[in-house]
């Protein structure tokens, strides 16, 4: 199942670990508005292979995400970006 994720190389961040490139990848998904405060993330499996990146990279940029208040982690849900994501970016 196809996401709708992109994750285009940019050679300005290819430097960069992969869990931030990520990071980035969802916030720019957010900013364009492709996806809205309240929607669903895919699930990390989903999002994982998108990315080709492993499930535990995946997990840490999730992990910053919600840490800093952009995404909601509900167990047995998914993820989803916090209703007040614009606001915390």
């Amino acid at each position: 199942m196809q996401s709708g994720y992109s994750f285009e190389r940019d050679e300005a961040i290819a430097s960069l670990p992969k869990h931030e490139r990520l990071r980035m990848q969802l916030l720019a998904e957010l900013h364009s508005g492709r996806v809205r405060p309240g929607d669903a993330l895919p699930t990390e499996n989903e999002l994982a292979a998108d990315a080709k990146m492993s499930r535990n990279t995946v997990r840490q940029a999730l992990a910053d995400l919600e840490r800093a208040g952009v995404v909601e982690r509900i167990r047995g849900r998914g993820t989803f970006f916090h209703k007040l994501a614009l606001q915390r970016v």
